[in-house]
């Protein structure tokens, strides 16, 4: 059974495989990294659309969150 998670852009409940989370979640952060390696500016590095758009996925991305924290 999937659970359901809160779409943030329009706060209606949504259900979302986990696995589709982690594929966007990797995706995202992967461009991110490399988009942002440059940068010094940890407030700049924050405002990149990737990691902007890895906070509006909510709390189902957390576990891959911490997967990636330990991992890189």
């Amino acid at each position: 059974m999937k659970k359901p998670t809160l779409d943030a852009a329009s706060r209606k409940p949504t259900e979302e495989n986990p696995e589709e989370i982690r594929q966007k979640f990797t995706a995202l952060a992967s461009q991110g990294r490399q988009e942002v390696e440059a940068l010094s500016s940890t407030v700049e590095m924050s405002k990149h659309p990737a990691y902007q758009e890895i906070i509006k996925m909510g709390e189902g991305v957390i576990p891959f969150l911490l997967e990636d924290l330990q991992q890189n």
